[in-house]
């Protein structure tokens, strides 16, 4: 063996150690997903008399409660952390309504979430709360009460979220391509399943658990 062909072989072998040791890190790596409802935030609804009046301050805690519960359960096999945190890698906050873009003649605009995708930084986004809180209620089976429509905003609210949240961990993934209207990824939240029943990973499973891991 030659000086330069030990020079170039411990070369490999630095650089296969530290590759191995960034592979391990982001194996056993958590990352944090940080999700909360916007400062001064009213709740106030398209038209609650679909419901019988107002949001009670109880019933906006419980759709609090209920859309933060489906963003754990979404992310729960993940190495990701759900928290409050504004400084989390990956943020998504509830906003009353999503304001349309500068120069825009509508008063709100009609989508029900949107990001900004930040790479190696994580990503920041926004859902609509008084979009999905009226599709909640447009979407709700014959004979719903009112608690039931009021948990099926906090569900539409959270698996919006998730959404957000997914399309800021998968920049390039195969968000929306999918025909599955009971999966996190398909592309619009006007449907029955954003809000009514159970919802569950599609197409972009194998590429978050690549990402992100299973917890051990």
């Amino acid at each position: 063996m030659t000086a330069s062909t030990g020079i170039l072989m411990c070369s490999i072998a630095v650089s296969a150690s530290i590759v191995g040791a960034l592979e391990l890190k982001s194996r056993h790596h958590v990352v944090t997903a940080g999700f909360w409802f916007e400062d001064g935030m009213t709740f106030e609804l398209h038209d609650p008399t679909r419901i019988g009046g107002p949001l009670t301050a109880d019933e906006e805690r419980r759709i609090a409660a209920i859309s933060r519960l489906e963003v754990e359960q979404a992310f729960a096999e993940f190495r990701i952390h759900v928290n409050d945190r504004k400084d989390a890698l990956y943020r998504v906050a509830v906003s009353q309504m999503i304001r349309p873009s500068r120069g825009s003649s509508v008063r709100f605009s009609g989508a029900s979430g949107q990001s900004m995708v930040f790479g190696p930084l994580g990503g920041s986004g926004l859902v609509n709360f008084h979009l999905l809180a009226a599709q909640a209620m447009a979407f709700a089976p014959p004979g719903a009460t009112r608690a039931d429509v009021v948990d099926a905003m906090g569900r539409g609210v959270g698996r919006a979220a998730v959404h957000e949240f997914a399309h800021q961990i998968l920049p390039h993934g195969p968000m929306h391509n999918t025909q599955d209207d009971a999966s996190y990824e398909f592309g619009a939240s006007n449907r029955v399943a954003q809000y009514y029943g159970l919802m569950r990973w599609s197409v972009a499973y194998p590429a978050l658990v690549e990402r992100l891991a299973r917890r051990p």
